[in-house]
């Protein structure tokens, strides 16, 4: 995906918005996701992915490995970050889902990992850093951000340069398009040019029958005792033309009222 294009946020609370506005000006990085549970369904990492990132997969939930090797084959599904980062790699952000903070940082050094940016997702309701997060401030980590379910932590040697942009949740003014929202862009550009091709089809097919009836009316008229025959006939195509427009009228209406339904089942 092209680093221009809109961002397309797939975390569940506009993480990767926040991630993507601190760090998204290099063109590529590496991440660690620690116990996500899905390669694309509220993943933070998902979109950064999309555009040419890649990383290392830690612990993923039992039974999601294979959607991971099949819809994300560039990360590395592992149990730990040695002998599969050289020593003293970049990490630019590593995200802990919401199993819990320090039993899945039990096994990560971060004096010797330094990630630029932590995020603690889905870590609890607690807006200040709870004192389950000390070993992260011990590690030379500084508190950013509390965005209501996440909590956000800085390198201290980065926080100059990132401090500012990790402080404040997603909002407006931020350019990105939530996943669902381009989904169903996608399906409504996909219904239109159906909705299209539909009525294209249904002119061709009146135009068709039109000329029919016509040349059948001419008929009528032009040959008195063909009349009953003409008319019999105009009624035939009359009737088939009617039955054209409610099959045509009904296959243009249908992907509508199917993508009306996905929606409500969307939103309950």
């Amino acid at each position: 995906m092209p680093a221009d294009s809109p961002f397309i946020s797939f975390g569940r609370n506009g993480e990767d918005v926040v991630l993507h506005r601190a760090l998204g000006h290099g063109a590529t990085g590496r991440y660690v996701d620690v116990r996500p549970a899905q390669p694309t369904d509220s993943s933070v990492t998902r979109a950064f992915y999309d555009r040419g990132w890649s990383g290392v997969v830690v612990d993923p939930v039992a039974g999601s490995a294979a959607a991971f090797r099949r819809e994300r084959p560039r990360d590395t599904l592992v149990d730990v970050l040695d002998g599969h980062l050289d020593e003293g790699a970049e990490i630019q952000f590593m995200v802990v889902g919401p199993a819990g903070s320090e039993p899945a940082l039990a096994g990560v050094d971060l004096r010797r990992w330094r990630p630029w940016v932590l995020v603690l997702a889905g870590a609890g309701p607690a807006p200040a850093p709870p004192q389950e997060d000390r070993s992260v401030l011990d590690a030379g980590y500084e508190f950013c951000l509390f965005d209501g379910t996440s909590r956000f932590y800085v390198a201290a040697e980065r926080a100059d340069s990132l401090r500012a942009a990790l402080s404040y949740p997603a909002n407006a003014d931020d350019d990105f398009v939530p996943a669902r929202w381009h989904e169903l862009a996608q399906e409504l550009g996909a219904l239109r040019s159906a909705h299209d091709e539909a009525l294209e089809e249904l002119v061709r097919w009146r135009g068709a029958v039109l000329a029919r009836w016509s040349d059948a009316v001419g008929t009528s008229l032009g040959a008195g005792s063909s009349a009953g025959r003409g008319s019999h006939e105009v009624v035939r195509l009359r009737e088939e033309l009617a039955a054209m427009q409610a099959t045509v009228s009904w296959r243009v209406t249908a992907p509508l009222r199917a993508l009306q339904q996905r929606r409500l089942r969307a939103w309950r």
